[in-house]
């Protein structure tokens, strides 16, 4: 029986367009990698302050979570001791973090910076008496936030009369300065 000769047939329709095209591509021309850096030049002009702000925004709103604790805490204890002066420092180890002026590895990355001011309920009004404004405040602890602060004001008769004023350049908050 005789064998019935090969015959290699050319692909054709889909297979052959592709064959095609694989066969042709040479690479990326100079331009296109060009305008390719370009692009990824522009987004990560315009990526890389919007996201130090986003870390910015997230280290400061930590050490608002801790005046926040601080502060209820300090109204808890002064509305039970009603009529009696309840220091802000006598707060910090209920909350969980170092006393002014204490060094160690305990606490959190914020630390007081003042305390000795009070906070008195009135027994029969129920009004917050603050003892001096701010009535504490916080600072970064650790080398990435020690130009943080925080301030903590209460001014009776404001509307509102608990305001939080926060510093990136490691000075104090005053009372008009900028709200967190």
């Amino acid at each position: 029986m005789a064998r019935a000769a090969r015959v290699h047939k050319r692909p054709s329709g889909l297979v052959a367009h592709y064959t095609r095209c694989v066969m042709n591509i040479a690479g990326f021309t100079l331009l296109e990698i060009l305008i390719s850096l370009l692009l990824l030049g522009i987004l990560a002009a315009i990526a890389t302050p919007l996201y130090l702000s986003y870390v910015a925004d997230a280290k400061m709103a930590d050490g608002k979570q801790w005046v926040g604790s601080i502060w209820t805490i300090l109204q808890g204890t002064a509305m039970i001791q009603c009529g009696t002066p309840v220091s802000v420092e006598s707060t910090y180890a209920r909350v969980g973090i170092l006393q002014p002026g204490e060094e160690g590895q305990g606490g959190t990355r914020w630390r007081p910076v003042s305390g000795s001011n009070t906070l008195t309920v009135s027994c029969t009004t129920g009004a917050y008496v603050p003892s001096a404004t701010p009535l504490f405040v916080m600072a970064g602890r650790e080398s990435d936030i020690q130009n943080l602060r925080i301030a903590f004001f209460y001014i009776p008769g404001n509307a509102p009369p608990a305001v939080l004023r926060c510093t990136t350049d490691g000075s104090d908050p005053t009372v008009n300065g900028q709200p967190c």
